[in-house]
């Protein structure tokens, strides 16, 4: 559970410390000295502003056919490096305001910017409830201490694994799925030990992460993953093997240039289930950028009938044993992008549309539109009606837009 008073001020006493101390620092030169060290601080503020209106193409499940919610994300980047040691901390501030806050966990229009528990006690309620919610924690807390090619590391950050851009099948733990909106798709830290050693052309890291404990299932990872870059080739091979959720887990990742294309492929197998994506990209020209994705979860079922409506288990992602990806991006000028998207099923052949638009009026300001919507058949995963319960209630894919905003300082 989240605590609510006195860790709160502490917490927001401990931030507003951290950016006092930082911006004393940077009034005095870039190093300090402190014995026979200097200390190099660097600290950066940046906000996220979302609106979104979505459309749920429910009936029966919830009192709202539509919902419009505001997202606000502040962090403040307080990074510390002084001879072999770094240190990093980035107090967040997020808030959602709305009529998708504070429903029951059984209404689909609900939406909440709950960051997940973690090991350490980090992240407190400001308030929480209709229409509007608040959390403050710290997302990125840690030190690293480096030396020739060894490197060891320990507090909360983010957790990135695997070669692919889209699916996460290594990526289980920061990556968020493709169709993901909002605050479904904002990444958070993780708490876990690191230790890396570069050997050459190979490196070795040890990882272990420590989430919540949720009876069979812990979100727990214990892992060791050997790296060989091949750079004459172009070719990166990783080989992983350890234990997650408390399941024996193996993996592999490939990434290659090949004539100007990068192709990605990455497998993990547990419980007797192979989850496989493969990928490609590639800059066409100056103007276009192409991005294409696959996934084959074993898992999973070919028979549209035959789809969760809720996954039982953490490793199982969507519903049907394949997907599909592809992207075109194009840069229109200096300033403006202009991108189209689909996720497809493969096995209903259903798809869920998007295209995206982003101007960059200076280094520091950032904004965009976009707009996302399912196209297919009836009990197909990305259709108006993709599940039908009793009472004529029904659930499909939502028709989802945004306008956001991000700003530097």
């Amino acid at each position: 559970m989240f605590q609510k008073t006195s860790p709160v001020l502490l917490l927001a006493a401990a931030a507003l410390s951290l950016g006092s101390l930082a911006q004393a620092f940077e009034r005095q030169p870039a190093a300090r000295k402190s014995g026979s060290s200097s200390v190099h601080w660097d600290r950066r503020t940046d906000t996220f502003f979302f609106v979104g209106p979505r459309y749920l193409n429910q009936t029966g499940l919830s009192d709202r056919d539509g919902t419009v919610d505001a997202l606000t994300v502040i962090g403040h980047k307080i990074r510390a490096t002084t001879g072999n040691w770094e240190f990093e901390a980035r107090p967040e501030f997020r808030s959602m305001l709305g009529n998708s806050v504070g429903l029951s966990a059984s209404d689909p229009a609900r939406l909440s910017i709950q960051p997940p528990e973690g090991f350490l006690p980090l992240r407190f309620a400001l308030s929480e409830g209709r229409p509007w919610e608040n959390y403050l924690s710290l997302e990125r807390i840690y030190a690293r201490y480096h030396k020739g090619g060894f490197q060891v590391q320990a507090g909360r950050s983010v957790v990135s694994l695997g070669v692919l851009k889209v699916f996460p099948i290594w990526n289980r733990f920061s990556r968020p799925l493709p169709t993901a909106w909002g605050p479904s798709s904002l990444i958070y830290g993780r708490d876990n030990v690191s230790a890396k050693i570069q050997l050459g052309d190979f490196s070795f890291q040890g990882l272990a992460l420590q989430g919540k404990d949720q009876g069979q299932y812990p979100e727990h990872a214990r892992h060791l993953e050997m790296t060989w870059y091949a750079a004459s080739a172009g070719l990166e091979l990783h080989l992983l093997a350890g234990q997650w959720w408390n399941i024996p887990t193996f993996g592999f990742a490939v990434a290659q240039d090949i004539s100007g294309v990068t192709v990605r492929t990455e497998g993990l197998i547990f419980e007797n289930h192979l989850h496989l994506g493969f990928g490609l990209e590639k800059a066409i020209n100056e103007k276009w950028t192409l991005l294409a994705e696959g996934a084959f979860l074993s898992d999973n079922t070919d028979d549209y009938e035959k789809y969760r409506f809720q996954n039982d288990k953490p490793y199982q992602i969507l519903r049907a044993l394949g997907y599909g990806y592809l992207s075109m991006r194009y840069k229109w000028s200096d300033d403006w992008f202009v991108s189209g998207s689909t996720t497809f099923n493969v096995a209903d052949l259903s798809q869920y549309l998007g295209v995206r638009v982003e101007y960059t009026l200076n280094e520091n300001l950032e904004l965009a539109a976009s707009l996302f919507g399912p196209v297919g058949f009836y009990d197909a995963e990305f259709s108006a009606e993709s599940f039908v319960f009793p009472g004529k209630r029904t659930i499909g894919a939502p028709l989802q837009s945004s306008l956001e905003m991000r700003y530097f300082f």
